[in-house]
């Protein structure tokens, strides 16, 4: 009897050893793995590492003016942004040379030719806003294009104004055009209205809003580009290509938009 405990004592310590033995095995196995994934592909200098959340983009930029261009409608701005330098251009405002202004990129124009300044932009950026020292943002609203369209809309964003102007003869009415734009699309038409809006010199012509009084299905005002000069207030009449679901790019579109349209100021 005292043999057979003696035995099973042995057999116990045998065992325990074992499972140490095995345990020491598995840690070191474990050890090796993490040692091996350490020593992986890594993240290059500036990349963010696998399954990392990127920072968010910073939405706002500070630069110092560099030089100011004034134009009849916009004033465009050299900016410097940290090293880079960049045009800009905003609604016509006094600006200094030297001063630092916030800003947030807007629309890019490429090659863009001011035809008040005549000089061609290797790029410019059409402003949402910025602000100076002091002072709250400003510029054009916060996703509005040049042409006075909101980003991804295909409504001017024109308020309608008390205006009563007779066709001209030949013509046809706003209310006309809007009520039936299938029939006008692709086709040469002459309306006489009161211009309501004018962005001069983008993208190589001027953008013309004209209302008459009249209006269909909610649409009452039309965007003319010409490359003739008229001013808000002034009785026009134009005659021009009606052009149907019109985009520009960068979500400017038009439903409905008169091009290469000769405006003639009565």
């Amino acid at each position: 009897m005292v043999k057979f405990i003696s035995e099973l004592r042995l057999r116990d310590k045998d065992m325990k050893s074992k499972l140490g033995i095995l345990m020491v095995i598995g840690l070191v196995i474990v050890g090796c793995k993490q040692e091996k994934e350490a020593s992986g592909p890594q993240p290059s200098p500036g990349q963010p590492a696998v399954g990392a959340v990127p920072a968010a983009p910073t939405a706002t930029h500070q630069g110092v003016v560099q030089e100011v261009l004034q134009a009849n409608e916009y004033t465009y701005l050299n900016v410097k942004d940290g090293e880079d330098t960049v045009w800009m251009a905003v609604t016509k405002r006094e600006i200094e040379v030297g001063e630092t202004i916030g800003f947030t990129p807007g629309l890019q124009m490429k090659d863009f030719y001011s035809k008040d300044l005549d000089r061609t932009f290797e790029a410019v950026y059409f402003m949402d806003s910025i602000s100076t020292a002091g002072s709250a943002a400003m510029g054009m609203p916060s996703g509005m294009s040049p042409h006075g369209t909101m980003a991804g809309s295909t409504k001017p964003m024109v308020g309608k104004q008390e205006v009563a102007v007779d066709p001209v003869d030949g013509g046809i009415s706003l209310g006309q055009l809007y009520g039936n734009t299938a029939t006008y699309g692709g086709q040469s038409v002459k309306i006489r209205g009161k211009v309501t809006k004018v962005n001069s010199g983008i993208m190589g012509r001027n953008w013309v809003h004209i209302q008459d009084g009249t209006e269909a299905d909610g649409q009452f005002d039309l965007t003319v580009t010409t490359q003739d000069a008229a001013k808000v207030g002034d009785v026009v009449v134009v005659e021009g290509k009606i052009t149907l679901d019109k985009d520009f790019g960068s979500g400017y579109k038009y439903d409905v938009i008169m091009e290469e349209a000769t405006c003639q100021v009565e």
